[in-house]
């Protein structure tokens, strides 16, 4: 409808004369914490997370309805918030390449940097991508040197 407010009236306003065109985030006054995804860079993924009847950090499934299919890891994989894998001992791909294999970024609940990590990833994936082609490479690098320099064993 015409006039009305994108993702409804709450938590967005209009932005003060002077600022870019759009919406931002209001203050929240019974969730302070929020107001830290105030930031303008924020404004389109935080505005889908932080939607008139969520409570709390966003939950992986909130996480996963916001990443649009061009949210991609390095190696092409669509990007899901998962849980951190909790299978202790168990054999499993380093942080950055596990991304980029299966685009599965484990993410911690009610944890500030893990929901700042998605919030990235959905606003610059591109960027994100590129970051973790580069990981992914770096990592590749260093297991061949290692190999490489390994002492051999002789029989």
């Amino acid at each position: 409808m015409p006039g009305e407010l994108p993702f409804g009236a709450q938590p967005l306003v209009p932005l003060r004369a002077g600022e870019s065109v759009g919406w931002r985030l209001a203050r929240d006054e019974h969730r302070p914490w929020k107001a830290a995804l105030d930031a303008p860079i924020f404004d389109g993924p935080a505005a889908l997370a932080l939607a008139p009847g969520s409570a709390g950090f966003p939950r992986h499934d909130e996480l996963n309805a916001l990443a649009h299919s061009s949210v991609v890891s390095g190696g092409g994989a669509p990007i899901r918030f998962v849980p951190p894998a909790s299978a202790p001992g168990a054999r499993r791909p380093q942080y950055e390449v596990r991304i980029f294999e299966t685009g599965e970024v484990q993410t911690r609940p009610d944890n500030w940097h893990d929901l700042f990590n998605a919030l990235v990833w959905l606003a610059f994936p591109k960027t994100k991508a590129v970051l973790n082609r580069h990981h992914r490479e770096r990592n590749h690098r260093a297991s061949r040197r290692a190999r490489a320099e390994a002492p051999r064993a002789t029989c």
